[in-house]
């Protein structure tokens, strides 16, 4: 069997998820379109969330940044999940996963607006990333081990 770009990528987060023995997780919403992106219901023993991943396969040599584009149809699919808490994930293609949790996504004004969103990730040798939005800038850095330090 070949592995696909995304299923490497997907796998990249999904075990840490998995690591957690509380938590289980199931599949909501597929890439028809080969946009590179996921949805996932997480359930543990406190919380339930609803995970988007999105990943860059590749980056120009050199660089020290990633675009993601939010359709709007990828935006609609997140504002069905209202009622869970929303994490975002950007693989940056073997560089770094860029966690994004309701408080980062609320900050970016991602679903606030309609239309495509674009958000970039970029970071420095050793630093923690930083992210913006088509509309907005994060205030804070986003730390490189945040997903692996989550507490579901």
């Amino acid at each position: 069997m070949a592995i696909l770009k995304k299923e490497m990528y997907h796998g990249a987060v999904l075990y840490q998820v998995v690591r957690n023995p509380d938590s289980s997780i199931k599949l909501i919403e597929c890439d028809k379109n080969k946009h590179g992106y996921g949805m996932y219901e997480v359930t543990t023993n406190t919380k339930n969330y609803v995970l988007l991943i999105k990943y860059r396969s590749e980056t120009r040599p050199g660089w020290t940044c990633c675009d993601f584009t939010f359709l709007p149809q990828h935006i609609e699919d997140l504002r069905k999940y209202r009622d869970k808490e929303l994490l975002i994930c950007l693989v940056c293609h073997s560089n770094h996963v860029c966690l994004l949790t309701q408080r980062d996504i609320d900050e970016l004004k991602l679903l606030q607006r309609n239309g495509s969103c674009g958000v970039t990730v970029s970071w420095e040798k050793g630093s923690e990333l930083k992210v913006r939005s088509k509309h907005s800038q994060l205030p804070w850095k986003i730390p490189r081990n945040r997903l692996k330090n989550l507490q579901w």
